[in-house]
């Protein structure tokens, strides 16, 4: 999710709902409109303003206070400053002709908030999972979240699906990189991975042992047909981590082949360098005794 940042207590003042439009030099995105945004207050405020507005000492500051939604980006003229000026909104920020204005709406405000560094413009963040919060991934659990979403739960959760040519993606909330839906279910919050609702809704449970590998690999995308149920070792190896990138060297750095230390274990090494080290060694060892 990306993330901006804001002095307090203008930060408050969105997340509060009182501050709609927030003002700037520069454009919005055009990929960031009608995406979700979390508002970040940075370490500095002004103290005076915050007071004379009604925010007190316990104001967060350095933190993540919620989630807003950014409805459109326009351009102000010297009628819309007129115009707002006659509004509690005029006084929250720089309507001056020429300057933008980023139309927001609240989507959540955090009951706690998170401690997080800031940074210029717009930077990613990713939501930690909160207290009370469960993954949901094993068969049963899925079935019982399917039963507490009802259909109108799953009738929202296909709405924030784009369904393109090819790759469907989800909209809602991404954590690193997936999608994920939120469900109330016997007063714990629990969520799922986008995907593997809509693998449960359109094919059926996915089995034990197995786990979900995108083909596509865009991991915002929930469409079942570019998904392929695999176990996890075979996920980890077709990604592009360590133990992936390892697994696919047949060669050390000095181009000589790896074999296995045993044939019952994965673990592989090259002969020619460990015994030319060994070599070494053992001369290194008989110059000490001479």
């Amino acid at each position: 999710m990306k993330a901006l940042s804001l002095w307090q207590p203008w930060a408050s003042l969105v997340i509060d709902g009182r501050k709609k439009i927030e003002t700037r030099s520069w454009c919005a995105p055009k990929w960031l409109i009608g995406q979700n945004i979390a508002i970040h207050a940075t370490k500095k405020a002004d103290w005076p303003t915050a007071r004379s507005w009604g925010y007190g000492p316990e104001m967060p500051t350095g933190a993540i206070l919620g989630i807003v939604k950014l409805e459109k980006c326009e351009q102000f003229t010297e009628q819309f400053q007129r115009k707002v000026m006659l509004y509690p909104e005029g006084q929250y920020g720089d309507f001056e002709p020429g300057r933008w204005g980023w139309f927001l709406t609240v989507v959540e405000k955090f009951t706690t908030a998170y401690p997080q560094r800031g940074a210029q413009g717009i930077f990613n963040w990713e939501r930690p999972m909160a207290r009370g919060d469960e993954m949901t991934e094993t068969l049963t659990e899925i079935r019982e979240l399917v039963k507490s979403l009802g259909e109108s739960g799953i009738a929202k959760f296909w709405q924030r699906v784009d369904k393109g040519m090819s790759c469907w993606n989800f909209r809602g909330e991404l954590i690193q990189g997936y999608g994920h839906v939120y469900v109330r279910h016997h007063g714990k919050r629990k969520r799922i991975r986008a995907h593997r609702l809509a693998w449960f809704l359109l094919k059926g449970p996915i089995p034990e042992g197995l786990v979900t590998d995108h083909l596509c690999r865009n991991r915002r995308c929930v469409n079942p047909d570019h998904i392929e149920l695999v176990t996890n070792r075979e996920n980890v190896l077709r990604g592009i981590g360590l133990s992936a990138q390892s697994a696919r060297k047949a060669l050390c750095l000095r181009g000589h082949p790896l074999t296995p230390i045993r044939s019952t274990q994965r673990l592989r090494v090259c002969r020619t360098c460990q015994n030319e080290r060994n070599r070494q060694w053992r001369l290194r060892q008989k110059r000490s005794q001479a």
